[in-house]
């Protein structure tokens, strides 16, 4: 009976120790409510530090880039991204600055993730075609083609979201030059001509407009008063206002041409010319 009473009592003593120990857990698992507070406060807080940091890191890497340490920007650009994968501006400057450095493959990743975060940005879709022409003028028969081909969409989207846009209005000019739609070109240089308001994509513009209208075997008085407006202007450039790479390539593939010698060397002083406009040592993108 003894044996029975005890067992019976040490049941019930496990029962209330095992409910003691859940009672115990449970209240573990329950912080209060302004322990809850705190903690999220202070989760809030960090995400406000680290949102903070990152800002902090895309401003220095965007002075970086303006001061032309393309190296620099390209680190603290990648150390923002690092801490917030989402902010659009440090993409932007870093893929500038990939862009500078001729790691044209992760340029070109960088502004599709700008594209990705924000498919309304036109200068990423513009540029992304920039970068990829850019590349093609490096290769040679169908990869170089169809690298071309690929940019194409890339500059029709951007003027599509910014039909008053100067720049994707120029880069589209750019493109048909460099693909030898040479009448194309020459069209829309005087659609453009007509828009451009901007000095220095003015100059960009006449530049682009006498490079087409020889190419496309125009007589000068077609574009004199654009090669005039070269002459008498005086409105200097800034390192990154233009890329010349994409145009080089075009003079460079034109030059294999025998029968068109004769158009490089009308194009040439009108070329040297323009790039002397660039303040810095020349264009950072050549």
């Amino acid at each position: 009976m003894f044996r029975i009473i005890r067992v019976f009592l040490e049941k019930i003593r496990r029962h209330f120790h095992l409910r003691s120990q859940k009672q115990n857990n449970m209240n573990l698992k329950r912080p209060s409510r302004n322990e809850m507070a705190a903690a999220n406060s202070k989760t809030q807080m960090r995400l406000y530090v680290s949102g903070e940091r990152a800002l902090d890191l895309a401003q220095r890497a965007q002075a970086y880039s303006q001061a032309r340490d393309y190296k620099k920007a390209k680190a603290c650009a990648s150390e923002a991204i690092q801490i917030n994968p989402s902010l659009v501006d440090a993409f932007a400057v870093r893929a500038l600055a990939c862009r500078v450095l001729g790691e044209l493959d992760m340029a070109i990743a960088d502004y599709t993730k700008v594209i990705e975060i924000d498919p309304n940005n036109s200068q990423a879709w513009m540029f992304r075609g920039a970068c990829k022409t850019q590349k093609a003028s490096n290769l040679e028969g169908l990869e170089k083609t169809t690298l071309i081909n690929e940019a194409h969409p890339d500059y029709q989207r951007a003027a599509e979201l910014r039909p008053d846009d100067e720049l994707a209005g120029l880069a589209l000019l750019e493109l048909e030059i460099c693909i030898g739609k040479y009448r194309e070109a020459v069209g829309t240089a005087g659609v453009w001509w007509n828009r451009v308001r901007t000095p220095a994509n003015k100059v960009i513009c006449a530049w682009l407009g006498v490079i087409a209208m020889i190419l496309a075997v125009h007589p000068e008085r077609k574009w004199a008063h654009l090669k005039a407006f070269l002459e008498q202007d005086r409105t200097r450039l800034g390192p990154t206002d233009w890329c010349v790479t994409e145009i080089e390539g075009c003079l460079k593939s034109v030059q294999g041409n025998p029968s068109q010698a004769a158009l490089l060397d009308t194009i040439r002083p009108i070329h040297a010319s323009f790039i002397k406009r660039f303040s810095g040592g020349g264009p950072a993108l050549k």
